[in-house]
């Protein structure tokens, strides 16, 4: 037999291919067809619809009643009582002015796109490729066209095999899809399926390049997404039950309800007595009001005990749980060793440390289904017990939570966000081709990044990250990628300033959007025409490197003010101190605890070094500066610095990125061409806030950061006991320039011009010159 060939797409910007799985028996030779059709959208059938916004439908409601917004976009009111519902409590009220409709465009044309593993390539198996002519409907011979194949599927109608066996082609497959087609394959009916595996000639490059640009396309519009797991081993489906369970009972808000200390319960003839569960600042869990579902084998309800009437118990023998029993938000989430090693296992699986999967699962959102073996729950449920199971403050095992926290990131996911954001929490997903790293998120990225970014396997893996790094160098005037910069681990061919994000990262980054080492400055970065290598960027160098630590910890001062014991805390917690986070919800120690506890271990050693592993605030350290290297510059400065930093290294501070990074000269620099290899951020006490461009603060004043959820640089003055966003180092404004403080962004808007900018008009490059800053030009290579 003759191995399958690919048939070129006629039009690759609208074609794709779809194969129809054809019926039959488990373990039956695999059989399909591949054919091409136009993907286009169908027109909504539903009529257009003006709903109501919160606030306005809040105003409809009896008194007792309020109404949320659900995390997928639905409305739910709530009594005071603790009732919840999905229907308006006025049974009068036009549900069409409430109730949200899936409105996101779907294809004309039924097919149910593939979200596996592909595995490795081990014991491969042939499968058979048959002639579309093959098909028939009824007694009439149906066209070989897959448009009318689809057509068919579309309107119900059954199809079947001519009795004649037809010739066919071999195409090889892996393992892992071998056995997901298995599973789904029917007895008695074909299904339409998109395969990237199959549905693109994965030998050639250009196809391949245009179609995964298309991927994202592709599942958000797909009616269904089927989310393979693998086969229903080590209790796959018993952990898949459990989640889908715990999750259909819990509906979590866009915002917080901050007249509600704790989530709403249920009604009080079927709840039980509720426990409080915190929750992050942003989401508040209601009970859903929706109908019981099936309730797994794994889980039960504790009856034994009047103090547990709370605790669901996972795992406990395979007894049903009471149908008239149902998980409030507080629950508490007991379980047996083995239930909580089943759950790790599932969140083991390949499946969720694959790269392209979180495209495929986000875009799929509430037409996606989640299957291990032969059972299939949906993801919309899947996520919310994976929320509630893998929570920061949850109270399952730490070990399950740390090991699991790919698959709790990839739950709380949603399309649209930032691409730095995206690369900072897909950095260690694996995908096959170096390239993909940036490719496979695009579809979750803003539209603006799908269009700088295209997909091309015929570049290199290190000019698809230039390409990557410029865009959103670009979009967002800043250079904040630079801190993803470790020349340690630089493996690609390709300049020090673009990020390696083909290797993992050795360390845990520093968190930028805490510090603002370049105060409000937007980046100044221009590419050499001449040398496509050389980015020169706007910057102070700050600080050298030196090769010795400084003595007198107790009584010594620091170069920009305070004391050398007070600059070591902070340097080895990063700045992690409650005295930064006003309100009262840091779980840092003050600035004076944390003093204590570093002279305590790490100078005059008063405790014992076996309580280490006892104190959280000693271990947050040490996972802090993990990977990192104690250093101090010639200026007096001290930082944590990357292990392989060099005496004569640069601390500068480069306009646009938040952490100060650290440069070396190359080889071949001279005095009146100097180049820097990129090394990689540092964390240097005194540099973090803006003192490179502008200086240190007054005595007087201290950092504050108000909204630890979109943090902005606030300043504390210790003499008035107040707070300011206006930094007290610069002049005032003006009276043209007004400051702006709303939604969490600082914006700056001239009441004569209209102007607006989101870079403090003070400290523009001539400004800082008047100041006697030495703003220069860092090339670096």
């Amino acid at each position: 037999m003759n191995a399958y060939q690919y048939t070129p797409l006629q039009n690759p910007n609208r074609d794709i291919r779809l194969v129809t799985l054809l019926p039959g028996r488990f373990d039956d030779t695999i059989r399909i067809l591949i054919d091409s059709c136009p993907l286009s959208t169908a027109r909504s059938s539903l009529e257009r619809h003006k709903r109501l916004k919160l606030k306005e439908l809040q105003a409809t409601l009896p008194p007792g009643w309020k109404a949320y917004e659900s995390s997928e976009g639905d409305y739910i009111f709530s009594h005071q009582n603790g009732v919840t519902t999905w229907t308006h409590p006025d049974p009068d009220f036009v549900s069409d002015l409430y109730r949200a409709r899936d409105t996101r465009r779907v294809a004309d044309v039924w097919f149910e796109a593939l979200s596996y593993t592909w595995g490795n390539e081990e014991d491969p198996e042939r499968i058979h490729v048959l002639p579309t002519s093959i098909l028939a409907m009824g007694n009439e011979e149906a066209s070989s066209s897959m448009n009318s194949v689809l057509r068919t599927l579309k309107l119900g109608n059954r199809l079947t095999i001519s009795r004649k066996p037809p010739s066919h082609r071999l195409l090889r497959i892996r393992k892992n899809l071998a056995t997901a087609l298995r599973y789904l394959r029917r007895k008695r009916e074909s299904r339409v399926l998109w395969i990237d595996s199959l549905c693109i000639n994965q030998d050639d490059a250009e196809e391949r390049s245009r179609q995964v640009a298309r991927m994202a396309e592709i599942y958000a519009l797909a009616p269904r997404v089927v989310v393979w797991l693998g086969k229903s081993s080590s209790g796959g489906q018993e952990a898949l039950e459990t989640l889908a369970h715990i999750g259909s009972q819990e509906v979590a808000t866009k915002k917080s309800a901050p007249s509600l200390k704790a989530p709403i319960s249920h009604p009080p003839s079927t709840s039980p007595k509720a426990r409080s569960y915190a929750q992050p600042p942003a989401t508040t869990i209601y009970s859903a009001p929706s109908s019981q579902p099936r309730v797994p084998r794994t889980i039960r309800q504790s009856s034994s005990t009047a103090s547990l009437k709370s605790t669901l118990v996972m795992g406990a023998g395979r007894k049903l749980l009471n149908t008239s029993a149902r998980l409030s938000s507080s629950t508490n989430l007991l379980a047996s060793s083995t239930c909580w090693r089943t759950l790790q296992r599932l969140f083991d699986r390949h499946y969720f440390r694959r790269l392209w999967i979180w495209q495929e699962i986000v875009l799929g959102d509430n037409r996606a289904v989640v299957q291990c073996g032969s059972e299939h729950v949906p993801w919309l449920c899947v996520r919310r017990g994976i929320t509630k199971i893998l929570h920061p403050l949850s109270n399952a095992p730490k070990e399950l939570r740390v090991r699991s926290q790919h698959v709790y990131s990839l739950a709380q996911c949603r399309a649209g966000r930032s691409f730095s954001d995206l690369m900072e929490h897909t950095v260690n997903q694996d995908c096959m081709s170096d390239h993909d790293k940036v490719y496979a998120i695009l579809g979750l990225t803003t539209p603006v990044y799908r269009e700088r970014i295209v997909p091309n396997y015929t570049i290199s893996a290190a000019e698809a990250y230039k390409q990557a790094f410029l865009a959103v160098m670009d979009q967002t005037l800043s250079l904040e990628l630079l801190s993803r910069c470790d020349l340690e681990t630089h493996q690609i061919r390709g300049p020090t300033w673009v990020p390696d994000w083909s290797t993992n990262p050795p360390r845990k980054p520093i968190e930028t959007d805490v510090f603002f080492a370049s105060a409000d400055k937007a980046r100044v970065a221009k590419l050499n025409p001449f040398r496509p290598g050389q980015l020169s960027v706007g910057g102070i160098k700050c600080a050298t490197i030196g090769d010795c630590l400084p003595l007198g910890l107790d009584t010594a001062r620091y170069v920009t003010g305070g004391s050398l014991i007070e600059a070591y805390t902070l340097t080895l917690c990063m700045h992690a101190v409650s005295d930064k986070y006003p309100g009262g919800t840091s779980p840092y120690p003050t600035l004076d605890h944390a003093k204590q506890i570093f002279t305590e271990y790490f100078v005059f050693g008063k405790r014992k070094t076996s309580s280490l592993e006892d104190d959280p605030y000693i271990r947050f350290i040490f996972e802090k500066a993990r990977g990192r290297v104690l250093v101090s510059s010639r200026e007096g400065h001290l930082g944590l610095a990357p292990p392989n930093t060099r005496k004569d290294d640069i601390v500068a501070v480069i306009f646009g990125c938040s952490v100060p990074m650290l440069l070396r000269k190359t080889p071949d620099s001279t005095s009146k061409a100097q180049q820097y290899y990129v090394v990689g951020p540092v964390y240097m006490h005194g540099l973090m806030y803006g003192e490179g461009p502008l200086g240190p603060l007054p005595s007087r004043w201290g950092i504050r950061l108000p909204d630890a959820t979109h943090p902005r640089l606030a300043f504390w003055d210790a003499k008035k006991k107040s707070t300011t966003f206006e930094d007290p180092r610069l002049a005032g404004l003006g009276k043209d320039w007004i400051l702006n403080t709303g939604n969490g962004k600082k914006g700056w808007r001239n009441s004569k011009t209209g102007e607006t900018r989101s870079v403090d008009p003070r400290c523009s490059i001539e400004q800082l010159k008047s100041r006697g800053v030495s703003v220069e030009w860092l090339n670096l290579v």
